[in-house]
């Protein structure tokens, strides 16, 4: 089956990778302000966060699995883990604001790696597609998002969050998991380009029918 893969399996991949190494940060951002004790808390060493494997082959991975149900099952797990170190952490320190810190600036540099990687022209278009490069909101086969571009806007919105099943399973603040991909968002765009704007406008997670993200310079 590893045969068959193809540039948008490696292309989801890396995405996936993105949350882990994201959740890593988080991690390593309460590490440094409460010590050695956060281990205990998630049930992870410092070494096991940091030290994740990203450099075998996804093939190798992969092996005799179907490529679509595996990356499936890897986002499910993924974004499951990480929400459940997410309420560990917040629940035992009361810390949200350092877990959506933590994101932003994963998000800074992400946005500084995407600059140098893509170098993306000055169209909220070209900059939206470099987002999406990096930023895991489900399989491509789930359409879930409606896109608006307009004088130099563009809306998302979303009317399905493919996100809070996960959430939902961790028993973690949905609110709070969704402001920290906010979060990682507001960074990303201020370093890909300081005039590039991002505003999550409405949540369906606190109750409205749809999420709409706004983009814009």
């Amino acid at each position: 089956m590893s045969a068959f893969l193809g540039l948008i399996h490696y292309w989801m991949y890396e995405k996936i990778k993105n949350v882990m190494n994201r959740r890593a940060a988080i991690f390593s951002a309460f590490y440094e302000k409460y010590g050695s004790e956060v281990e205990s808390v998630c049930g992870k060493t410092r070494k096991e966060m940091e030290g994740e494997d990203f450099d075998t082959p996804l093939d190798q991975l992969i092996g005799d699995s179907p490529i679509h149900g595996w990356l499936a099952n890897k986002i499910m797990e993924v974004e499951t883990d990480e929400a459940r170190i997410v309420k560990a952490l917040t629940d035992k320190y009361n810390d949200r604001e350092l877990a959506e810190e933590a994101a932003y600036w994963h998000g800074r540099g992400k946005g500084i790696e995407a600059k140098e990687k893509y170098n993306p022209e000055d169209s909220v278009e070209e900059l939206y597609e470099t987002i999406n490069n990096y930023f895991l909101d489900g399989m491509p086969c789930d359409h879930a998002a409606e896109l608006e571009s307009n004088n130099g806007y563009l809306v998302n919105r979303h009317i399905d969050c493919l996100h809070r099943s996960y959430w939902n399973d961790a028993g973690v603040s949905s609110e709070l998991m969704c402001s920290i991909n906010r979060k990682w968002i507001d960074g990303f765009c201020e370093s890909l380009n300081s005039k590039f704007k991002h505003t999550g406008k409405e949540s369906i997670v606190t109750g409205s029918k749809e999420c709409i993200d706004e983009y814009s310079f």
